[in-house]
């Protein structure tokens, strides 16, 4: 499995094109090593669809790859492109399957939503080895929310 650089997000500059960009992000655990991310990304005027078709395409290229943990630990990646949610202007899901240094293996769901020049980034992993539930997930009340403030 070959190492890939697939890009980092750095926070309060956007992921792709230069220039500031406005955000917030909410992580929470929960029980069984459950943990969910909420990222939400508000760009300058005309650069939201761009930053989604750029992340989509790199969550394309690296279907599967390496990486370190803070610790130094080896996962291995493996990504899988899912169908488009409906929700948005544009959506995408990639599921992946993470295997650690023991075997163990975790589920991970992120959802991308771009609603004008916004971009909702969900990323979900579910206990070792069962799959993540989106359902329970307020997607569209997150949506309607840009909606409603222009975006």
């Amino acid at each position: 499995m070959a190492s890939v650089s697939c890009g980092n997000r750095e926070a309060g500059k956007a992921y792709f094109y230069p220039g500031p960009i406005g955000n917030t992000e909410r992580h929470y655990s929960g029980h069984r090593s459950i943990s969910l991310d909420i990222f939400v990304s508000v760009y300058a005027s005309g650069v939201g669809a761009r930053d989604f078709d750029a992340g989509i395409a790199v969550e394309r290229r690296c279907r599967n790859f390496a990486y370190k943990d803070k610790d130094g630990l080896p996962y291995a990646v493996s990504n899988t492109i899912g169908p488009p949610l409906g929700l948005g202007d544009q959506s995408g899901v990639i599921n992946q399957t993470l295997t650690g240094p023991n075997a163990d293996s975790y589920t991970t769901q992120t959802t991308f939503i771009q609603v004008g020049d916004a971009v909702i980034t969900v990323t979900e992993t579910g206990p070792k080895g069962s799959p993540v539930n989106r359902a329970a997930l307020p997607l569209a009340a997150i949506v309607a929310a840009l909606r409603s403030a222009g975006y």
